[in-house]
């Protein structure tokens, strides 16, 4: 599973639909929590002994969702809505990684440890029932070889 920036950056590209319930993000049939940190570096961060942060989803989401304001403007509107900013020194650059110009940044920082996404329930989904279906009808083939293996070992060993 891709982390959380390399999804983001992927549905940012193919304009696909990134959803918001609640306290989590959900990118199709995964999801993470608003709060989860990104491997992108904050600028500034990790220099001179001092440790590394990380943007969050719910701040890069918020830059992405308010790219048209001036940096004045965007600061205060994350400010009231209690969202850390990202800040000048990162914008373009996270940007153009987010937008595909660049195919990389030299502040996502590879080590980071990363949370994994958690997959959603498939329900409602459109083919949901047919899936499951086909589940079930597996999952009873196997339970119906299993008893038949059962049976025929124990029917060897009687004799």
């Amino acid at each position: 599973m891709a982390d959380v920036l390399s999804v983001l950056r992927q549905y940012n590209i193919q304009k696909k639909e990134i959803v918001v319930k609640g306290d989590e993000v959900i990118f199709g049939e995964f999801s993470w929590p608003k709060n989860v940190k990104t491997n992108y570096v904050v600028w500034g961060t990790g220099k001179e002994g001092q440790p590394r942060e990380y943007y969050t989803l719910d701040s890069i989401l918020f830059l992405l969702n308010n790219v048209h304001l001036s940096h004045p403007v965007y600061v205060r509107r994350a400010a009231t809505e209690n969202i850390p900013v990202v800040r000048r020194p990162d914008r373009k650059d996270l940007l153009g990684y987010l937008n595909g110009e660049a195919s990389t940044s030299a502040s996502i920082d590879r080590s980071a440890p990363l949370e994994i996404g958690l997959q959603r329930s498939t329900q409602g989904m459109p083919g949901h029932s047919f899936i499951l279906n086909f589940q079930n009808s597996i999952l009873q083939l196997c339970i119906y070889l299993l008893f038949f293996f059962l049976k025929s070992n124990e029917l060897q060993m009687k004799f």
